[in-house]
């Protein structure tokens, strides 16, 4: 019996995103960005995040009183899917956490167009498996044996294009709740929604006579990666342009996180894209070395509150500081 256990508690360490039923067990942060149309709850810690491109997803549209999803309770939506679950915050129950998700749903223009409770409901949900199968493909990453009470669904849209599933659930012996988002959108919303105007030479120089730094945004990178995406481009180009405009300008690149994830983490990850970007000025514009250094700052300089997804994109950023 004893052998079991020690072998149940380290799957489930090992899977990653769901713990041991334990009071209070807090389980590792994940690095990933909440979805712009839904705010975690507050309190609530991300515990997995997964995006993937072009592809077709199901959603549950309806469920039976044996809980069994049929043919004609879901739909398919094709597009890129953000799959995200968190954690907590403790003392709070499904349906508390699901309403405040509902009603910051309402809140961002999102209609909701089904919802189900496997609690006193008659519109009962599918089970934990065939939802976790059908909308949340998380796999056996999910521990159904100890997350699986008061599941609560609920199904959202935006537009004809957009779907956004949301379900809470609570683990036995533990008193946070778990909560798994599911967002399926066109792929070039994603894009569009992230297309920042890079700035000129003369917007850098600018902003360093008045501010003595400017703040990017335009450079983009993969979650919890130090790998620079082909779209930062234009930015880097601006970069360039500013140091060749001015032979005598040597730059500090200072990376920012947003403080999700563990603080040693962050700090490295944002000396490594530091370090990308002073690497791809060398390498593709020829810029000396002398001229550019890298630092890492970390969460350590929030231009805005953490608490949101529009502040933690404000202190996801690069920022030049010229030396």
């Amino acid at each position: 019996m004893q052998h079991r256990l020690i072998r149940r508690a380290i799957l489930a360490l090992g899977l990653g995103l769901w713990a041991a039923p334990l009071a209070h067990a807090q389980l590792p942060a994940a690095k990933g960005e909440d979805h712009a149309l839904v705010d975690r709850y507050p309190g609530s810690t991300m515990i997995y995040h997964d995006h993937r491109s072009g592809g077709s997803y199901a959603f549950v549209t309806g469920g039976k009183a044996n809980r069994a999803v049929q043919a004609s309770s879901t739909a398919r939506l094709s597009g890129d899917l953000t799959l995200s679950a968190y954690q907590g915050p403790g003392g709070k129950t499904s349906l508390e956490v699901l309403r405040e998700l509902q009603s910051d749903a309402k809140a961002k223009g999102l209609t909701q167009v089904y919802e189900c409770s496997n609690v006193g409901s008659k519109k009962l949900c599918p089970s934990i498996t065939e939802l976790t199968r059908t909308v949340f493909p998380v796999g056996s990453a999910l521990d159904k044996g100890a997350c699986r009470n008061n599941p609560r669904y609920a199904l959202f849209r935006k537009g004809a294009d957009t779907r956004v599933a949301i379900l809470t659930v609570e683990c036995e012996g533990e008193d946070s709740p778990r909560t798994l988002v599911s967002v399926v959108e066109p792929a070039a919303a994603r894009r569009e929604a992230k297309v920042v105007q890079a700035p000129t030479a003369a917007d850098i120089a600018k902003a360093f006579e008045s501010e003595g730094r400017i703040a990017l945004y335009g450079i983009y990178f993969d979650t919890g990666e130090a790998k620079m995406k082909a779209d930062s481009r234009p930015t880097l180009d601006a970069i360039a342009a500013a140091l060749t405009a001015n032979p005598a300008l040597s730059l500090v690149i200072v990376g920012y996180t947003d403080s999700v994830g563990d603080f040693d983490e962050n700090l490295a990850l944002s000396r490594e894209r530091a370090e990308a970007i002073v690497g791809r000025l060398i390498a593709d514009y020829k810029v000396p070395v002398a001229r550019l250094s890298a630092f890492g700052a970390g969460e350590t300089g929030p231009r805005a509150s953490n608490a949101t997804e529009q502040g933690r994109a404000q202190n996801r950023r690069v920022e030049l500081v010229p030396r």
